[in-house]
């Protein structure tokens, strides 16, 4: 057997130790990865979900049209989510990455919808205060008490600040030239657009609306058209 030959043989053994090294490797840390995803996500199902159906009710009830509140809604669920995934972390952030483990996810839960709508409603305070008391009677006093509202404030605070200029409050002059088949005020009391300037506002979940574009409806003198206007009388 020659010099060369020994050599070959050589790399092969090493090369084929390696490959099963790095695929043990891989497979334990596979395993500990799934291992670790399941212990957290029985984690998040040791703690109630109470909290986040009050706030959701505390958020739904507050005066604004429907158009706003659907903003309302998606800001404060947000803010709940990445609290309390910050505290568990099981599934994907909305926006914030604040993060702290010590914390107690219904405490940070209750303290991020507070701080939102403290924000969004700042003249309802003390309706916000007195239900983030009745939300933090139900968690046990202590570190982990503090550290959630202080994770919940923060991302709370995050939120706010990461919509605060998504073009919600930016006027759209919304004033369509009067003919058949455009859309104008109805009787009896004439009320403008409510808040046409919604297209305008920033996605939640997507990065563009341009991404989907809906085709224009057809020509109000077109067959389409008064086909449709049939059907529907």
């Amino acid at each position: 057997m020659t010099r060369f030959t020994i050599w070959r043989r050589w790399l092969a053994a090493t090369g084929l130790a390696l490959v099963a090294g790095l695929t043990v490797a891989l497979a334990t840390s596979q395993t500990q990865t799934q291992t670790q995803t399941q212990t957290q996500t029985l984690q998040a199902e040791l703690y109630s979900a109470d909290v986040i159906r009050a706030w959701h009710d505390v958020a739904a009830a507050q005066p604004t049209n429907p158009i706003r509140q659907s903003r309302v809604l998606a800001m404060v669920h947000a803010a709940m989510h990445d609290a309390v995934n910050g505290a568990v972390p099981v599934y994907e952030r909305t926006a914030s990455w604040l993060s702290d483990r010590d914390a107690h996810p219904e405490a940070a839960a209750a303290a991020a919808a507070h701080r939102v709508l403290v924000d969004l409603f700042p003249s309802n305070t003390a309706t916000f205060d007195a239900q983030l008391t009745d939300s933090l009677a139900g968690v046990p006093d202590g570190p982990a008490e503090d550290a959630g509202v202080a994770l919940g404030s923060a991302v709370g605070d995050f939120i706010a600040l990461f919509r605060a200029n998504d073009g919600m409050d930016i006027p759209d002059p919304f004033s369509p030239t009067p003919g058949p088949g455009v859309w104008e005020p109805t009787p009896p009391a004439f009320v403008p657009a409510i808040e046409p300037q919604m297209p305008n506002v920033t996605p939640f979940t997507i990065r563009s609306r341009d991404r989907f574009h809906v085709q224009p409806p057809p020509g109000f003198l077109t067959h389409p058209y008064s086909m449709r206007a049939t059907i529907r009388r």
